[in-house]
C-alpha cells in the first residue's frame, strides 16, 4: 500500500534535515517523521518528528529516511505526491496527485 505514496527527493531530503536536528532529543537511527490524519486541517493530515513508530503504523525506509504512516494517514495520501521545500530552516511539506 505504501507504494502509492510517491515520495520527492527534496521531501526525504528535508525529512533527514528534520530528523537530525531534533536530536539528540531523538535517536537520528531509529527517529522518522509520523504522518496522522488530522481532521482539522486541509489536506486533513498532520507531520511531526518522533523516535519511533507506533505499533500500528506503516513504516517506509528510503535513502536512510524513515516515515511512519498512522492508521487511516494512506487514506489521505494514496496516490500522492509528498514533497517539500526548506525555507529559512523550516520545511514545507506540500501533496500533489500523482500524474500516472
Amino acid at each position: 500500500m505504501a507504494a502509492e505514496l510517491a515520495i520527492t527527493t527534496r521531501a526525504l531530503t528535508a525529512i533527514g534535515e528534520l530528523v537530525a536536528a531534533a536530536a539528540p532529543a531523538f535517536d537520528p537511527t531509529t527517529a522518522g517523521l509520523r504522518i496522522w490524519p488530522d481532521d482539522t486541517t486541509d489536506p486533513p493530515i498532520a507531520v511531526g518528528v518522533a523516535a519511533l513508530p507506533a505499533e500500528d503504523d506503516e513504516r517506509i525506509e528510503a535513502e536512510g529516511v524513515r516515515i511512519f504512516l498512522a492508521p487511516g494517514a494512506m487514506d489521505v495520501l494514496e496516490s500522492k505526491v509528498l514533497d517539500a521545500l526548506i525555507r529559512d530552516g523550516v520545511a514545507v511539506f506540500a501533496l500533489s496527485d500523482r500524474a500516472d
